[in-house]
């Protein structure tokens, strides 16, 4: 028995094609990292992988999405430099100009709406919290920069922050794609922190007014917004003591720091940025490192899983990292998980061909090792 990966898994050619980031974005990676991150060809968005198709097949999954809300019930903070280059960006499309007027419309409601960028409103939280498995599913909660064209898009796609730029459902190597991306969402999100504070104050924001703005190391961990904005409103003394002498000049700041963030290069960006973003770029390189390599461990070991359900055939669906990811694995070769027992792999490759007529192909022994079926030593 010859055993192959499951669909959509590792060897495709695909993967090796560049991963479109935003525009602003984009550089910086490539700058930082020797060669393009391999493409995540299987999170497609306008066909929703984590959807169920139209013949009724279903996704290797636990957890599905309804096809006209898919990821988009999270709606994101948007640092001040991106909401200035949606506002100034003059792309005519019509789902670009959707997307603009859904930011035009976040600020001029003033709810979250401060110098360092544009927050979610108290609501959206409370909801996404509360309500079991909203994500994927609430209507009430998709983004408002979704546009319902072509089975669902983003109007604000050029320029979406950290963690739309680098969430996706499935990944061709598993937990080590998953690990990959984590490492560069936390990147990007430390810059926009930093870039967005360095350009508020670029472009003349008090420094004292800015200091409000910024978590406190000794404040609760949940702390409270003003009751308005549960009502999806201001409270104007609130809002007036966040902007000071910019207020009603929003747009006019938002398009200031989108200027300052033209052509910054990835050397740029550390200059404007502070240590943790230094520490974050060495550990996306690392993880870049272990995703472009693979080779296989000299051992491995069985690892552990949760069985998601049995198949008819009598194989399982087996949950690792990530329930968004399920793998399927045929009966035989879960009955010969335990014959890895951390013995020299091509050892134990050569017993299973030999005393029990299974051969695993090199590409589904690595989808094993990256979805943690079995672990390297």
């Amino acid at each position: 028995m010859v055993t192959t990966p499951s669909e959509g898994g590792p060897g495709d050619a695909r993967h090796r094609a560049p991963q479109p980031l935003p525009d602003l974005y984009a550089p910086w990676l490539a700058a930082l990292l020797p060669a393009p991150i391999p493409v995540e060809a299987r999170a497609t968005c306008d066909q929703c992988a984590m959807c169920s198709k139209a013949d009724g097949t279903l996704p290797t999954a636990t957890y599905l999405f309804e096809p006209d809300v898919k990821c988009c019930a999270f709606l994101p903070w948007l640092p001040n430099f991106l909401v200035g280059r949606i506002l100034r960006d003059g792309d005519p499309s019509p789902v670009a100009q959707a997307g603009r007027r859904s930011v035009e419309a976040r600020v001029a409601a003033r709810v979250g709406v401060t110098p360092l960028g544009l927050d979610r409103p108290p609501l959206r939280d409370l909801h996404l919290r509360h309500a079991l498995d909203a994500f994927g599913h609430s209507r009430a909660l998709r983004c408002p920069h979704y546009v319902d064209e072509d089975g669902g898009l983003c109007g604000i796609w050029r320029h979406r922050e950290a963690t739309c730029a680098t969430w996706f459902c499935r990944f061709e190597r598993g937990r080590v794609g998953f690990d990959l991306w984590q490492q560069v969402k936390a990147l990007l999100q430390e810059v926009e922190r930093d870039l967005a504070l360095r350009c508020a104050l670029d472009a003349g924001v008090d420094p004292a007014l800015l200091a409000r703005l910024l978590p406190q190391d000794d404040a609760p961990a949940q702390a409270g917004r003003p009751w308005q904005e549960l009502e999806g409103a201001p409270d104007p003394a609130v809002y007036a003591a966040a902007w000071g002498p910019w207020e009603g000049r929003e747009v006019e700041l938002y398009r200031a720091c989108a200027a300052l963030t033209d052509g910054l290069g990835w050397d740029d960006v550390l200059a404007r940025s502070g240590p943790r973003v230094a520490a974050r770029a060495a550990a996306v390189r690392a993880a870049y490192d272990r995703q472009v390599d693979e080779r296989l461990p000299g051992r491995l070991r069985a690892g552990a899983f949760q069985v998601a359900a049995t198949r008819r055939d009598g194989g399982l669906r087996a949950v690792t990292y990530s329930p968004f990811d399920a793998i399927d694995l045929p009966a035989r070769l879960v009955a010969l998980l335990p014959a890895f027992d951390g013995r020299p792999t091509d050892e134990v490759l050569d017993a299973l061909r030999r005393d029990h007529g299974v051969e695993l192909d090199a590409g589904f022994l690595r989808q094993l090792i990256d979805w943690g079926v079995l672990s390297g030593e």
